[in-house]
This record gives structure tokens, sequence and C-alpha cells, in this order.
């Protein structure tokens, strides 16, 4: 079994994999989010696409979405999410979900940190309202301990959380 790419503790299949083949499943705007991670983390650049927002005109910039799936996604902290209600979810048109994603590019060592505060809003899609991604704003994290970018010696521990040292897990 696979765990999730969303850092949730459920499998990969069990969690946003199924928002992958029925998007409507996302209730809250931080699931979306989420299994977009996740689209980006396994590759799966439609449906990166498709949820954003029809006024982003997202196919337009089909290639560089691509790019940035190529990317080695490590792992995703939610720092905040304008989470409700299962009802007030039904109901809220907006919505805003603050999350850190560390990456590294191919064949290199430095670790890489996208702090972004994201907008989301729903829209019809067939007979369903679902939420899609509009645009993020990027998070200053100067002001913190966290650094943007860094390297990893070989030998420090994955900062995927495994517990294995980095040069066992992913620097493969």
């Amino acid at each position: 079994m696979i765990d999730c790419p969303c850092g949730s503790t459920k499998t990969f299949a069990t969690c946003c994999a199924l928002i992958h083949q029925d998007e409507t499943l996302a209730i809250y705007a931080e699931q979306l989010m989420r299994a977009r991670y996740s689209a980006f983390a396994t590759g799966n650049v439609d449906f990166a696409v498709n949820t954003y927002h029809s006024s982003c005109n997202a196919l337009s910039d089909r290639e560089a979405i691509a790019n940035s799936s190529r990317l080695n996604w490590i792992k995703l902290e939610v720092v905040s999410s304008s989470k409700a209600t299962e009802q007030q979810a039904e109901s809220s048109t907006q919505a805003f979900v603050e999350f850190k994603a560390w990456y590294m590019e191919a064949n290199s060592t430095t670790l890489h940190l996208m702090h972004e505060k994201s907008r989301f809003e729903k829209e019809l899609v067939g007979d369903h309202l679902c939420w899609r991604y509009i645009d993020g704003e990027f998070v200053d994290d100067l002001l913190t301990n966290e650094k943007p970018s860094s390297k990893i010696s070989r030998n420090a521990l994955c900062p995927c959380n495994s517990g294995k040292k980095y040069k066992r897990c992913c620097a493969l």
C-alpha cells in the first residue's frame, strides 16, 4: 500500500486517488488542494489542469503545469484552511488554504519551499458545484526560521519524514 502524497494517514487509493477519479468528492477546498498536490506528485497533469477555475485558462499553461509535475515533490503541510461543517461547506463559494510544499528539482540536492495561501472558488461543472483553484499568494518565509531552499546532506534525515536517511529515500 502506498501512502498518499498529501500527507494524510490514508493510502493513496483511499484518499486523493478517489478525488482524482471523482472531483465532486472534494467537499472542502482543502481536500481539492491536497488532491492537486498529489496530482503534481504523481504526474497527473490532466487533474491539475482540470481543477483550475475556468477564468484561469489553464489549458494554455498546460506545458508549464506539466513541468511542475516533473519536480520531486517531497512533503506537504497544510498551515491553515477555512474548513467549515459539511453543511457550511456546501453553501460557501470561496475558501482559502495556506500550505507549505517542499520539492527538489531533478538531479539536485537543494530542497525548495513553496509557501502559498491559495484561493478556491466553486464553479458549476456539469450538474455539480466543484471547488476550483483560482490563484495564490506566496508567503514570505524570511520572517520565520524556514529557509526557502537549502542543501540536503546525503546522510541527513530525509525531509519527507520517512525516518530514513536522505540517500536511502528521496535521493534514489
